[in-house]
C-alpha cells in the first residue's frame, strides 16, 4: 500500500480522471493538476511552464507522480510541434528530473504508437522502438529522458475505451456527424450512435492495435504503483484487431447490420497511424498477476 500523497497530472482528462478516482476509492490521498478544471482536479497547472510545474510539486510534495497528461491528437501534434512538445517531452523532463532529486516514484503514460509497425507488430517491452510522426516521436523522446530514472515506470497504452454510461454528450454531437470518427476513445459511442439509426459508418481494416478498456487501464496503472514497479509494462488489451474488424464484433453483440461498415481510413490517418503497432502483454500481465482474459476483446464489449 502506497501511504504518500499521489499527483495525477491531466486530471481533466479521460485517463487521468480515471486514474484519479480509482486511486481515491483505494484510500489513496490524490492531488489532481490540469490547466483545465474538472471533478478530479485540485491545483491548477500550466505543465509548458517548468517553473510552475516545479512550484507545484514542491508545494504539495508527494511520494508518487503518474504522469497522464499529454496532447494526444495527432493532428494538433502535426500543426503545433513546438507546443506539443512542451507537454509531452519538456513537462516530462521536469516531472522525471524533480521526482528523481526527490526520491519519488514516477509512472509515465506513453503510447503504443512508438512502434512504428515496420517489423509486423506484436512488439515486446524490450523491442527498439522507431516512431513515425511528431506524437510518437515525442512520446519515445520522453521515454529516453527516463532512462536513467532509479523510480520510473513507463506504462504504454493503446486505443483506449470508456464504458457506455461514460457518455461525453457534446463530443458525441460532434463525433455523429462524422462518417468516420476522430476522438478514438469514442469509437463504440459513435458506432451506436449510427448504427443504431441506420447510419453508415467508416472504419479502417489497416490498422491494428489493443483495444483497451479505461476502467482495465486504470486498474493495471494502479497495480503498478502498488507493487512499486520499474520498467515498461504494455498495459493494454490482450488483442490486437483492426477498427473495422472490431466494428464487426459489436454489430455481432448488438445486432447491428454489419452491413452499414465501411472500410475506409482517411490520408491523414494514413500517414501517421502505423498499420499495426499492436503490443505483446503477457509478460506485463504476469508481473500484475492479471488474468489475461480480462483483456480479451470479447470481454471489452461483452461488459461495454
Amino acid at each position: 500500500m502506497v501511504e504518500a500523497c499521489i499527483v495525477v497530472t491531466g486530471a481533466a482528462g479521460l485517463i487521468g480522471a480515471s486514474v484519479s478516482r480509482r486511486l481515491k476509492a483505494s484510500g489513496h490521498e490524490v492531488i489532481g493538476l490540469d490547466h483545465r478544471s474538472g471533478p478530479e482536479v485540485s491545483l491548477r497547472c500550466d505543465l509548458r511552464e517548468r517553473v510552475q510545474t516545479t512550484a507545484s510539486l514542491q508545494l504539495v510534495n508527494p511520494g508518487v507522480v503518474v504522469h497522464c497528461a499529454a496532447v494526444k491528437n495527432l493532428l494538433e501534434c502535426e500543426n503545433n510541434p513546438e507546443v506539443a512538445y512542451q507537454v509531452n517531452v519538456e513537462s516530462t523532463r521536469t516531472i522525471g528530473r524533480w521526482t528523481s532529486e526527490m526520491g519519488a516514484y514516477l509512472l509515465f503514460l506513453s503510447s503504443d504508437l512508438v512502434f512504428g509497425g515496420c517489423e509486423g507488430g506484436n512488439y515486446s517491452e524490450e523491442d527498439i522502438p522507431i516512431p513515425i510522426g511528431v506524437y510518437a516521436t515525442q512520446k519515445y523522446e520522453a521515454e529516453r529522458s527516463l532512462e536513467l530514472h532509479p523510480a520510473a515506470a513507463i506504462c504504454r497504452c493503446a486505443f483506449v475505451i470508456p464504458s457506455s454510461h461514460e457518455t461525453r454528450v457534446e463530443e458525441l454531437r460532434r463525433e455523429a456527424l462524422l462518417d468516420e470518427v476522430e476522438t478514438q476513445s469514442m469509437f463504440l459511442h459513435h458506432l451506436e450512435y449510427r448504427l443504431g439509426r441506420g447510419m453508415t459508418t467508416w472504419a479502417s481494416s489497416r490498422v491494428r492495435s489493443n483495444p483497451t478498456s479505461l476502467e482495465a487501464l486504470a486498474a493495471a496503472l494502479e497495480a503498478v504503483i502498488e507493487r512499486g514497479l520499474v520498467g515498461i509494462f504494455h498495459t493494454v488489451g490482450t488483442t490486437a484487431t483492426s477498427r473495422y474488424s472490431l466494428a464487426h464484433k459489436f454489430c455481432e453483440l448488438r445486432g447491428y447490420d454489419s452491413a452499414l461498415i465501411r472500410d475506409f481510413e482517411s490520408s491523414f490517418s494514413r500517414q501517421t497511424r502505423p498499420s499495426d503497432c499492436s503490443l505483446a502483454s503477457a509478460d506485463t500481465y504476469r508481473k500484475l498477476e492479471f488474468n489475461p482474459e480480462s483483456g480479451d476483446v470479447h470481454f471489452l464489449l461483452e461488459h461495454w
